[in-house]
């Protein structure tokens, strides 16, 4: 019997590759003579980043930018080996999962935080794409503090 695992992350409790590990141990013991894929999804919201890392073995860089009430934070982007193609989740700065429930307010809110597009601008655009002409590909939440 051949089994593909292919799951979404648990919302607020595990990201989509740990979720295909912890379903494809059960099943080796319940199943042990299946063949197993593990196959993690993603819809484009929180956990896209660790998923395409996943599926393109991207390097994750890790930067300090701004949430969506532009506090300072940590935050991170996929890069390809090549060092061609980012990968942007938009959930790790302005997620809605970064605010509180009194935060989230979209008059004070914005997933177009100037000073996170200058971070992306000034510190990760130049390092990995100076003098060359591709455009980064982005992953962006619909999970975002502002619709």
């Amino acid at each position: 019997m051949r089994i593909l695992i292919a799951p979404d992350s648990f919302k607020d409790a595990l990201p989509a590759p740990e979720v295909c590990r912890a379903i494809a141990a059960g099943l080796r013991t319940s199943h042990p003579e299946a063949t197993l894929r593990e196959f993690p999804l993603a819809d484009g919201g929180e956990g896209a980043l660790e998923v395409l890392a996943w599926h393109m073995a991207l390097r994750v860089v890790e930067i300090e930018t701004v949430d969506a009430l532009r506090r300072p934070l940590r935050a991170a982007y996929g890069l390809t080996a090549d060092g061609r193609t980012a990968v942007i989740e938009m959930a790790r700065t302005a997620g809605l999962e970064l605010l509180s429930a009194a935060e989230r307010n979209p008059a004070t809110t914005s997933t177009l935080s100037a000073a996170a597009q200058r971070t992306m601008r000034e510190s990760v655009l130049p390092r990995h794409w100076a003098g060359n002409s591709s455009i980064p590909a982005a992953a962006q939440s619909n999970q975002s503090a502002v619709g």
